[in-house]
């Protein structure tokens, strides 16, 4: 599993605990973790990107 995966689901596991301030980190960490992956690392964490992205935007 990639680190976007791993920040991704700490991201998720916050915000059902009503963390909202940390799960946003955490998922701002998942989209970070795939800008600098290199490009065979991206292919991996791409549907996790997607989710982070999806995730942050409705608990803004």
């Amino acid at each position: 599993s990639s680190s976007v995966e791993g920040w991704f689901k700490l991201g998720q596991a916050l915000n059902h605990l009503g963390q909202r301030d940390e799960a946003r980190t955490a998922l701002q960490e998942a989209i970070s973790s795939y800008r600098t992956a290199p490009w065979y690392q991206r292919a991996e964490g791409r549907p996790w990107v997607r989710r982070a992205r999806r995730l942050l935007r409705s608990i803004r």
